[in-house]
């Protein structure tokens, strides 16, 4: 997913657009882990299918985004679910780097 690198921190590559390709790969990567876990959590399988996260995973896919959104309610997925868990480490790294870069925010990693 990301090549066994280490976030380290953003940087705010401004208001004027987004990493389209690296938006395109993180939604790859949302796609194929959301495809991985959905069985076996409820919970997954509401994100997977949580309009908002789905509409815009298939524009990143498609590099139809060039300004930064927001994807909204994220805290309810981060820590009102069973996402939190250790089982979706992998998961939920991907989904704040996915809703990072649609700010326009770069991730920095090592």
């Amino acid at each position: 997913m990301n090549g066994g690198k280490v976030v380290v921190g953003y940087e705010v590559v401004g208001e004027v657009c987004v990493d389209r390709g690296r938006l395109r790969e993180l939604a790859i990567d949302m796609e194929r882990l959301l495809d991985k876990h959905r069985p076996f959590s409820p919970d997954v399988a509401r994100l997977a299918e949580y309009a908002p996260l789905k509409d815009a995973m298939r524009r990143a896919k498609e590099q139809m985004i060039d300004l930064p959104e927001e994807l909204g309610n994220l805290g309810y997925w981060l820590f009102e679910t069973e996402l939190s868990g250790p089982d979706f480490v992998g998961l939920i790294d991907c989904l704040i780097k996915f809703d990072q870069c649609l700010k326009g925010w770069r991730v920095i990693e090592e």
